[in-house]
């Protein structure tokens, strides 16, 4: 059985996607996934699922949202009651979310060992896990929301992570690509990407500034840029020395917004400033 997190809340059953019921079973067994392998007690069940306007029978009917979600799954041991409480047990080959950090940490093994190509790899296995936001649609549940930020945060740190291998092995058009794709931004792309798209390259772009010096790099094996040469933007023209445009970003600058993980796009003026779209 596979469960899914990452992007609307799914379950896969021999390749099948099961029908998970109303809205409120689908919370009930989303908070379960937030906490695979750990009891949720009866009370944060029912805060999850009704909030602050509880019915008086809101206990009885989280154990019927139970018993109907052990019948869906058509695996009765998946839910298991712990004291006050109950626990999905999922393995971690088995929740997406799981999956992708041990993919995530396996890729950056691979980094430190200077597996180039396998390092790719599992970077395009974690990201292609994806499909969209944690717990999209009920990631505003006061019960989901740390869980579903944790996520994002962890996928954007990979994305740039990726990026920051892809410009040190000189993909700058691959990169611009990449991040056209994650935004859907349109074929300016160097132009109209978000801001947060564009952070993840300036930072970066920063990481391998302050690592001149060091005796080489880990990914291309070869000796980091000497100090005063130009860097490459993901364009494929020279960073400008001075005087030229110039991004600032303020750190959580990002949020929700429908699909993405960012704020309005913007662009940035000749002097660095930002101007709204």
């Amino acid at each position: 059985m596979d469960f899914g997190v990452l992007g609307p809340l799914t379950v896969w059953r021999a390749g099948v996607p099961l029908e998970l019921g109303t809205p409120k079973g689908r919370v009930l067994l989303a908070v379960l996934l937030s906490r695979p392998g750990r009891p949720v007690t009866d009370d944060a069940l029912v805060e999850a699922v009704w909030g602050e306007e509880q019915p008086k029978s809101a206990a009885k009917n989280a154990q019927t949202y139970v018993h109907r979600l052990r019948r869906r799954l058509g695996d009765p041991g998946r839910i298991a009651r712990e004291g006050r409480g109950y626990l999905l047990r999922a393995g971690r080959d088995e929740l997406d979310a799981a999956r992708f950090e041990d993919l995530a940490g396996a890729a950056r093994s691979a980094l430190a060992a200077g597996e180039r190509e396998q390092l790719r790899r599992l970077f395009d296995e974690a990201l292609g896990l994806w499909r969209g936001p944690a717990f999209s649609g009920i990631a505003d549940v006061p019960a989901l929301s740390p869980e579903a930020t944790r996520l994002d945060e962890l996928r954007l740190g990979v994305v740039e992570e990726r990026v920051d291998v892809d410009l040190r092995l000189g993909r700058h058009s691959e990169v611009l690509g990449e991040l056209t794709a994650l935004t859907g931004a349109g074929p300016r792309a160097s132009d109209t990407l978000p801001t947060w798209a564009f952070e993840v390259i300036c930072r970066s772009i920063g990481r391998s500034h302050r690592s001149r010096g060091r005796a080489g790099d880990p990914v291309t094996g070869s000796a980091w840029p000497r100090p005063g040469g130009h860097e490459r933007n993901v364009t494929g023209s020279a960073w400008p020395r001075r005087g030229g445009g110039r991004c600032r970003w303020r750190a959580g600058s990002r949020r929700r917004a429908g699909s993405s993980l960012v704020p309005a796009r913007r662009r940035c003026g000749p002097s660095g400033t930002r101007r709204a779209r």
